[in-house]
């Protein structure tokens, strides 16, 4: 893998453009494949998804600017994968500490305009059902 390029841990700073929404870690997969790979031999976890990129977690970390491919289940779908490519352009952890590493990567490419639409289409239908929930509780 060589020495990591990275840029420095979030500060905190909102620089979101699109809505995130948080999901359930546990229950939500990413499979990661790095660029001229065959396989995705990476497992993780979402923490959050948007219909600009993710962040999520795996055991060790990707380079920064690094081009990969992922494969993301979402809770709640039918068990199609929704398949992305992107670049890895953040950390919200050290990637010298040892352990699993949170970092974001923002879609791109051809294979991510239709995962836009299914991540879009994933946000709405949740904020609609929490909305039906919150006004029967009302």
């Amino acid at each position: 893998m060589g020495k990591l390029k990275q840029k420095p841990v979030v500060t905190g700073v909102e620089r979101r453009r699109r809505p995130r929404l948080d999901v359930h870690a546990p229950y939500t997969a990413v499979r990661v494949r790095r660029e001229g790979r065959k396989n995705f031999s990476m497992l993780g976890h979402v923490y959050d998804v948007s219909t600009g990129g993710i962040r999520f977690e795996l055991d060790r970390p990707l380079d920064h600017q690094e081009l990969v491919d992922v494969k993301i289940q979402l809770p709640g779908t039918p068990r199609d994968w929704i398949s992305a490519t992107g670049r890895i352009i953040r950390f919200h952890d050290d990637p010298e500490e040892i352990g699993p590493t949170r970092m974001v990567m923002r879609f791109g490419g051809v294979q991510s305009s239709r995962a836009r639409i299914q991540i879009d289409t994933y946000i709405r239908q949740l904020n609609e059902a929490r909305g039906e929930i919150e006004s029967s509780a009302a």
